[in-house]
């Protein structure tokens, strides 16, 4: 499974700039599909996602723990870390880490975050990461 995001906005046919991050099919390191190709900005901690990149979209956490992207407005909610170590994406303001919720798994299926410690290894939490071709 992948991280993608959702190309139409959430609340279509209006234009709010707010896309889920969801669950898909990985698609593999040749793909050409740009939902699921994101890259890290360390200056301000922000993941921005390819698909979206005509935007200043970049991966927020809601308050309902949900993902999304959308317009940069520098909070906290929207700075992430990897660490390479743990395999786990962590907003650094809630340290809560980017989850898949096993028993809702199928495609299209919306990415949350959990509260996790950082010994916690357990699947959907850990994330390996990609490098496209």
């Amino acid at each position: 499974m992948a991280l993608s995001v959702e190309h139409e906005d959430k609340y279509a046919p209006r234009k709010t700039g707010l896309y889920n991050a969801i669950v898909t099919k990985y698609n593999g390191r040749d793909s050409k599909d740009i939902d699921q190709m994101w890259y890290w900005d360390e200056r301000d901690h922000t993941l921005r996602n390819y698909g979206h990149s005509e935007s200043d979209a970049v991966l927020f956490e809601g308050f309902n723990k949900n993902l999304v992207i959308y317009r940069n407005l520098g909070r906290d909610s929207q700075k992430f870390t990897f660490n390479s170590n743990t395999h786990m994406l962590r907003n650094d303001h809630t340290k809560r880490a980017m989850s898949i919720e096993w028993a809702a798994l199928k495609a299209g299926a919306n990415v949350v975050t959990k509260e996790v410690d950082d010994n916690y290894d357990g699947a959907g939490v850990n994330w390996s990461l990609e490098y496209c071709n």
